[in-house]
C-alpha cells in the first residue's frame, strides 16, 4: 500500500512514508472486520485465461478461437456455437494443484456446465444456436482476499481464481462459410457502508451491503473459405469486481471516517485470433495468438483512506501504481475427430510484470502450458446421441526468476531479493451428452 515502486528509502522521505504507511494500516485495520463478513474465507487472473474454462479449452490450451464448438465458447469466441449441429450438454468437476515459490496451494476444486443449443438448422448446418457456461469453485462462489502490495503475492494467479465466470451468448451463421457471435460474462459488484462505535457496543452499529454486477460484451466471427480451413477472431471486454466500504468509527469521542477502495478482480480487455486447417481428414492443427491488456490492470492491494473532520485525507498517500504490460500469448493446438475425440496444445504466456526491484512484491513469471483431453462414448444410439466420458489435464511450468531490490528496504518482505516460478496442474472427469440434430 505504497505509492512508487523504485524510489530510494532515507532520510524524512523514509519518514513520511512509514508513518503514512502506518496510518493506512489503520485504517484499513478499522473496516477489516467489515471485509472479514462480507467474504469469510480467503481464496489467482480469471479463471478463463489461467486454468481454463471447459474440458475442449483446456484440453486445448486455450487454443480453440478457430475451431472450439462447445457452450464455452461463449468466453473465447461464441461464433463457435454454430461450428456443430445438435445438442451439447457437459459437467465435469476438477481441481487445481498450484506450488509456487513463496505461495504454495494443496489443491482446490472446481465444478464446470457448458450446454450449447441449436435453436434452427438448415442444409445440416445450424443457424441459430445459444450457449451458456460456468465455473465455480466448489467451496463457494466467491472469495476475496486483498494483501498488502508489499507482502509476496501472484496477482494473476491465487486469489483471482476463486469466483463464478459465468457467460451466456448465440451466434447466427447467415452463409455456411460465416458465423459471428456475441455474448455477456458477468462479474458481481459490492459496495456498502460500516457505522462503528468501539467504545460503546450498544452505541451505533449498523452495517449495509449492496451487492450488483457488471456486464461486459464478448463478440466472435469465424469465416471458413474452404471446407478445411478455419479462421476465428474474438474480442472479449474489460471487466472488473468493484469493491468500496465507507465507514464511519467513533473511538471516545473521536470520529473517524476511512474508506476502503479496491479491483478485486479483473477481466482485460482480449483480442484473439486463430487459423485452423485439416491436414488429415479428423485431424485439425491450430495456431492461435492472443493480446491481453494487462497494463491497464489495477493494483491488487486495497486503497485505504482515513479522513480528519475537514474530510481531508490524513494519509496523502495511494497504494502503488500498476507495473503490469501488455502480453503477447501464442498457442499451438492439435484435435482428432474420430470415434475417441482426442485433442492436445501447448501455449507461452510471457510474464506480464517486470522485475521487483522497488518496494512491491507482485510476483509472476512466463507460463509454459501443456495439455492434452479425450472424449470416449461410453453409450450411442443411431439417430439419437451419444454419451461421452470426458477427461483433459493442463501442466504449467512457470521458469524460476529473481527479483533483486535495488535499494536499502530493511523489513520489506522481499529484500533484498525474492524469486518468483513453480508449477501449477487443472484437471478434471466429467460427462458430455450429445443429441443429434434434425433438419
Amino acid at each position: 500500500m505504497r505509492s512508487g515502486g523504485g524510489t530510494g528509502v532515507s532520510g524524512e522521505r523514509t519518514c513520511g512514508r512509514t508513518a503514512a504507511r502506518h496510518g493506512r494500516r489503520l485504517a484499513f485495520l478499522l473496516v477489516l472486520p467489515l471485509l472479514l463478513l462480507l467474504f469469510p474465507s480467503p481464496g489467482g487472473a480469471d479463471p478463463a485465461d489461467t486454468i481454463g474454462i471447459s474440458s475442449e479449452a483446456r484440453a486445448l490450451a486455450l487454443g480453440c478461437v478457430a475451431t472450439g464448438t462447445s457452450g464455452a465458447m461463449v468466453f473465447y469466441n461464441p461464433a463457435g456455437l454454430t461450428g456443430e449441429e445438435g445438442l451439447s450438454l457437459s459437467v465435469s468437476g476438477g481441481h487445481l494443484w498450484s506450488h509456487l515459490d513463496g505461495q504454495t496451494t494443496a489443491g482446490e476444486g472446481f465444478a464446470e456446465l457448458a450446454v450449447r443449443l441449436p435453436l434452427f438448422s438448415a442444409g445440416g448446418i445450424p443457424r441459430l444456436s445459444v450457449g451458456l457456461a460456468a465455473q465455480t469453485p466448489t467451496n463457494s462462489l466467491y472469495n476475496i482476499r486483498m494483501v498488502d502490495d508489499e507482502d509476496p503475492i501472484y496477482p494473476l494467479y491465487s486469489p483471482r481464481e476463486q469466483r463464478l465466470a459465468a457467460a451466456g451468448g448465440f451466434s447466427i451463421r447467415p452463409w455456411d462459410f460465416l458465423a459471428v457471435g456475441m455474448a455477456l460474462e458477468v462479474l458481481p459488484q459490492v459496495s456498502g457502508r460500516a457505522v462503528l462505535d468501539l467504545a460503546d457496543p450498544k452505541g451505533r452499529n449498523e452495517m449495509h451491503v449492496q451487492a450488483g454486477y457488471r456486464l461486459s460484451p464478448v463478440a466472435g466471427i469465424r469465416v471458413e473459405p474452404h471446407r478445411r480451413v478455419k479462421v476465428g477472431l474474438s474480442w472479449r471486454g474489460e471487466n472488473s469486481t468493484d469493491l468500496e466500504i465507507p465507514a464511519e468509527v467513533t473511538a471516545w469521542g473521536l470520529v473517524l471516517s476511512a474508506r476502503v477502495t479496491a479491483q478485486a478482480y479483473y477481466v482485460p480487455h482480449t483480442l484473439s485470433a486463430g487459423v485452423a486447417g485439416a491436414v488429415l481428414e479428423d485431424l485439425w492443427l491450430e495456431a492461435g495468438l492472443s493480446w491481453y491488456h494487462y497494463s491497464g490492470f489495477p493494483t491488487p492491494a486495497p486503497d485505504a483512506d482515513l479522513f480528519d473532520t475537514t474530510g481531508s485525507d490524513t494519509l496523502g498517500d495511494t497504494a502503488a501504481t500498476s507495473t503490469f504490460s501488455d502480453v503477447l500469448s501464442p498457442a499451438l493446438s492439435a484435435r482428432w475427430e474420430g470415434p475417441v475425440w482426442l485433442a492436445a496444445g501447448y501455449r507461452y504466456f510471457p510474464a506480464s510484470l517486470g522485475r521487483q526491484t522497488g518496494g512491491t512484491n507482485l510476483l509472476d513469471s512466463d507460463r509454459h502450458t501443456a495439455s492434452l483431453g479425450t472424449a470416449v462414448p461410453l453409450v450411442s444410439y443411431s439417430g439419437i446421441g451419444a454419451l461421452l466420458l470426458t477427461a483433459d489435464a493442463a501442466f504449467s511450468y512457470l521458469p524460476e526468476r529473481f527479483h533483486y531490490k535495488e535499494d536499502i528496504m530493511v523489513g520489506n518482505p522481499g529484500y533484498p531479493s525474492i524469486r518468483s516460478g513453480g508449477w501449477r496442474m487443472a484437471a478434471s472427469l466429467g460427462f458430455s451428452v450429445l443429441k443429434e440434430g434434425t433438419q
